[in-house]
């Protein structure tokens, strides 16, 4: 009955989807700008036992390629593309916690605003505390940005990667940038967040590694001009080389939530929204293109 939202998609071992999303409180959508007569009307016939039922980040499991789907779990965290497998099986989730009055029989203690690594069963629906990665230190001006919707690739020999959005505002200066963090013991200690754009670069990220071993990361630049930008590294994240176009878009800031795949043919996909024009709702888009070396 809430606004699910952030679909998140993990496939893994032969036959497994994770999907993941979350979603916010009746008092947030009732006080939300863009809620109309409509919206209201309908929130008026969600009770509270409902809200309490539902609210949450939350994911559900199949283990027959999407056919059918299991129960509703609950996550203490949240991001917007879900866990990554490991490659010896094992799902980890790296998100920011989720702040909703949830109940779960695994979740109990009060939990940090904070990048989290938990490990998750997908038989069980169980989740389990691994590490947390750590505060980026203060910038030039003493500004430490929010950290929100990480997106995590495990690499052949088990190094996580993530990036993350670092956003929001702190006194008076503002980001929309991407940071990245490293692990290389499985989740349970990280590297310090480090600036792999300025402070107004672009975010949310999507990593991704291509069959020839190009690693690539899509975000957005929510200044004209706007558009989907890809980054890539040659060497496993040790370095990138940022700022190339794959969608421009001018002065359409309402942009973004990229996710790319590679087709049979060695075509990449991206898939992300974005409004044709000023005066039309945003649409799903997808963009075909492939990496010439």
């Amino acid at each position: 009955p809430l606004d699910d939202r952030d679909g998140g998609i993990l496939a893994f071992g032969k036959s497994g989807v994770i999907v993941t999303s979350f979603n916010n409180t009746l008092e947030y959508q009732r006080t939300h700008k863009g809620t109309c007569a409509y919206s209201f009307a309908y929130l008026d016939t969600v009770t509270e036992e409902e809200e309490k039922k539902y609210l949450g980040s939350q994911f559900r499991v199949s283990f027959d390629c999407g056919v059918t789907f299991g129960p509703i779990y609950k996550s203490p965290i949240t991001s917007p593309h879900g866990p990554v497998e490991m490659p010896d099986g094992t799902i980890l989730w790296i998100g920011r916690t989720f702040f909703g009055n949830f109940t779960s029989d695994t979740i109990t203690e009060e939990l940090p605003d904070a990048i989290m690594a938990y490990s998750l069963d997908p038989v069980s629906g169980k989740m389990e505390y691994v590490g947390t990665v750590p505060t980026p230190k203060p910038d030039e001006n003493g500004i430490v940005p929010l950290a929100c919707e990480p997106h995590t690739i495990a690499l052949e020999d088990g190094t996580l990667i993530t990036h993350i959005r670092m956003d929001g505002v702190r006194g008076e200066f503002e980001y929309f940038s991407t940071y990245q963090s490293v692990s290389t013991d499985g989740g349970r200690t990280w590297t310090e967040p480090v600036a792999l754009l300025d402070r107004f670069g672009g975010s949310p990220p999507h990593l991704f590694k291509t069959s020839d071993g190009i690693l690539l990361c899509t975000y957005t630049q929510r200044h004209a001009p706007c558009g989907i930008k890809v980054m890539f590294s040659l060497d496993d994240g040790k370095t990138w080389d940022t700022g190339y176009d794959l969608y421009v878009n001018e002065n359409m800031v309402d942009i973004g939530y990229s996710s790319t795949v590679e087709l049979p043919s060695g075509e990449l996909l991206t898939a992300f929204y974005s409004q044709p024009t000023e005066n039309e709702p945003a649409v799903v888009w997808q963009q075909r293109w492939k990496v010439e070396r």
